[in-house]
C-alpha cells in the first residue's frame, strides 16, 4: 500500500522498491496473524485520500501548539484522509497493534517509524 495525493494504493513491490531504498519490518512482538490483518486492514484503506493539513497537525503536536493541534487532528480524524505513517499506524490499530504507546491515534510521523525500524 502506499499513501499518495491520489489517494491510497495498492503497488506492486517492483513499483514501490523501483530506485527507493526501502526498509522492511515486522513491528517488535506482533503475531504472523497480526501482521496479517493489519495487511488486510491497509487494503481496505484503499483510496483513502491524502492530506498536507496531517503535516500540519503533526507540526502543532511537535511545538505544543495544543489548541492548533486539536483542531486540526478532528478536521484530519473526521475527513478519513492520511498520510503514510498514519496509514500503516491505523492498519495496525485495526489489528489491536498500538505501534506508539501513549500517543493519539494519527500522531505519528515517517521518522516515528523509522524510529521503531531502525532503534
Amino acid at each position: 500500500m502506499q499513501a499518495e495525493p491520489g489517494g491510497a494504493q495498492r503497488v506492486t513491490e517492483a513499483a514501490a522498491c523501483a530506485g527507493r531504498e526501502v526498509l522492511w519490518f515486522f513491528p517488535d512482538g506482533t503475531t504472523p496473524g497480526q501482521r496479517q490483518v493489519a495487511a488486510r486492514a491497509a487494503t481496505d484503506l484503499t483510496g483513502a485520500p491524502y492530506s498536507f493539513a496531517d503535516y500540519a497537525a503533526l507540526a502543532a503536536v511537535r511545538l505544543h501548539l495544543d489548541l492548533v493541534a486539536h483542531g486540526l487532528r478532528d478536521y484530519v480524524a473526521a475527513s478519513g484522509r492520511l498520510i503514510c505513517s498514519q496509514l500503516v499506524d491505523e492498519a495496525y490499530r485495526r489489528a489491536g497493534v498500538d505501534l506508539i504507546p501513549g500517543r493519539r491515534p494519527g500522531d505519528v510521523t515517517p521518522a516515528d517509524l523509522a524510529r521503531l525500524a531502525i532503534p
